[in-house]
């Protein structure tokens, strides 16, 4: 009981020290002339009226929906410097020079710029929009469709390194599910787009500290669940709602894969994992809504879009965004990447028949892994307005069970008795946390 009030303890600590620093990067982001950011998003206007707001990218045989709408707006927010207001205002609040609820060309949006110094018409301050600490930088070099050239090689740089981690760890059973989960999630959608790049961003990086610092992060109890309060406050810092709960998943996943833990440890760390990604999710978020309380920021309308997107509006039955998104990925079975990853599945299962299914299967080591594929579902019958409104990119939450099905598969098709390549069971605290054997 003490151990577990002092990791929370811990928790909110660090969640406030990520507001505070969150905070001040922001503020000296929105310090930045703006002229330059402005320039060169109006320069970026010929992209989106040839692109057009949603237009469909070419990806693996199968057309992938990109969200230009949502990346004309962050290159307005970063490059409008509202009239009449403080630095103070601006960073809290988000001003933009349309009304709220737009729903314009792409194009339309860039152009609302091009008027001097015009007047909010709104405000988007219910996220923090912590993308600006870095957009707003990047904006003042280089153009949108030299940011896209950036991004490509953010996203294939992590997809790499992690891919590189696992292989130096000894996971390189794995190395196909995690290729198969990165090219599912669609990473020429997401080098394209900024929007989807965020959690993306969040997931590989969490995933390159697992591999690379896993004899440190579980020689103290502790450490790999502030990773995760870590990873849960970067989310919540740098998404618009996308889909969150991936930056948890994957790697929760690989945790289960290095820490080869029983069904009751695994359960445990999954949970606490989980609780601990929450408190920083949510304690972000918060953080945010009591700075704007405190210094003045205007309403954001919390409470009623809370409710709205907690809801079925949309939904033809209480079941209908979960049965929608499932039907968007059964959709993609035209994508080879997909058709892989279901011959994958399939070979692993005919592995897995072979070497002591029945007595693997009651030994329950495969409920961890389930309890996390469990998960995207929980969160899109929670969210079910938001899920069923914005499928084209919430079903990407599924990339969860893909990955941790297809490892958990990998594992099973161990030949029985075969030790765990690292980690134990017994490992485990009683908090969920890693502790590294005492040796003397």
């Amino acid at each position: 009981m003490r151990s577990s009030l002092k990791l929370l303890g811990r928790s909110a600590l660090l969640v406030a020290i990520c507001v505070a620093v969150g905070f001040a990067l922001l503020l000296a982001a929105f310090a930045l002339p703006t002229e330059p950011m402005r320039e060169n998003a109006l320069a970026s206007q010929d992209v989106f009226a040839r692109e057009g707001s949603y237009p469909m990218a070419r990806t693996l045989g199968v057309d992938a929906k990109l969200d230009n709408f949502t990346d004309s707006m962050m290159l307005v927010q970063a490059g409008y410097q509202a009239p009449e207001t403080t630095l103070l205002q601006r960073t809290l609040n988000v001003y933009r020079p349309f009304p709220h609820g737009n729903r314009g060309a792409a194009g339309v949006y860039a152009e609302s710029l091009a008027t001097p110094a015009p007047a909010p018409q709104s405000n988007y301050g219910r996220y923090w929009h912590g993308y600006l600490a870095v957009l707003k930088p990047l904006l003042s070099l280089f153009t949108y469709e030299q940011l896209r050239v950036v991004n490509a090689v953010w996203v294939a740089l992590l997809g790499l390194i992690v891919a590189a981690l696992m292989w130096r760890r000894g996971l390189r059973r794995y190395i196909l599910p995690f290729v198969v989960t990165v090219l599912l999630f669609d990473p020429v959608a997401t080098a394209m787009n900024m929007f989807y790049t965020q959690v993306y961003a969040v997931t590989m990086l969490a995933c390159i500290a697992i591999l690379s610092g896993w004899n440190w992060l579980r020689a103290r109890t502790g450490r790999l669940l502030l990773l995760f309060t870590l990873m849960g406050c970067l989310t919540s810092y740098l998404d618009l709602l996308t889909c969150p709960l991936v930056s948890f998943g994957i790697p929760c996943v690989f945790c289960l894969c290095l820490a080869a833990p029983d069904w009751k440890d695994g359960l445990k760390l999954v949970l606490t994992a989980l609780i601990c990604w929450g408190i920083g999710y949510g304690g972000m978020w918060a953080g945010k809504w009591v700075l704007a309380a405190l210094l003045g920021g205007e309403n954001i309308g919390l409470l009623g879009t809370l409710r709205l997107r907690s809801s079925a509006a949309g939904a033809s039955n209480p079941l209908g965004a979960i049965a929608v998104i499932v039907k968007r990925l059964l959709v993609h079975l035209r994508v080879p990447m997909l058709a892989l990853a279901l011959l994958l599945a399939l070979v692993l299962a005919i592995l897995f028949l072979r070497r002591s299914p029945l007595e693997k299967l009651k030994s329950l080591a495969w409920l961890p892994w389930a309890a996390v594929c469990l998960l995207p579902f929980v969160w899109i019958a929670f969210a079910q307005n938001h899920s069923y409104i914005h499928r084209w990119f919430v079903y990407r939450l599924l990339a969860i069970c893909v990955f941790g099905g297809l490892c958990l598969l990998a594992r099973l098709t161990e030949k029985r008795g075969a030790a765990p390549r690292v980690g134990t069971g017994a490992e485990m605290a009683a908090d969920g946390a890693e502790q590294a054997p005492r040796q003397r």
